[in-house]
């Protein structure tokens, strides 16, 4: 089973954010939106819709999938990891 897992998302934005010297104020200024609307999205806070992930991989540069594949977890193997 596989759920999506925001927080890991926003860990792949900011990761790509940094790696490419980009200041979360820029970022927001590429996207016409807020720098707090970044940081809630880094954070895991919100959660990007497919759209928004697009806009956000087209401003970093990078494929969407990065950003997508970042999100997809096992639910189970998450579940066995914290069990042990």
């Amino acid at each position: 089973m596989q759920s999506f897992d925001t927080e890991a998302v926003g860990r792949k934005i900011k990761e790509e954010r940094i790696a490419k010297g980009i200041k979360a104020k820029d970022l927001a200024e590429k996207l016409f939106c807020d720098p707090s609307q970044i940081s809630r999205l880094e954070s895991g806070e919100t959660a990007g819709n497919i759209p928004k992930l697009v806009l956000v991989a087209n401003a970093l540069d990078i494929d969407v999938r990065k950003l997508i594949e970042a999100g997809i977890e096992d639910i189970e193997d998450k579940e066995y990891k914290e069990d042990k």
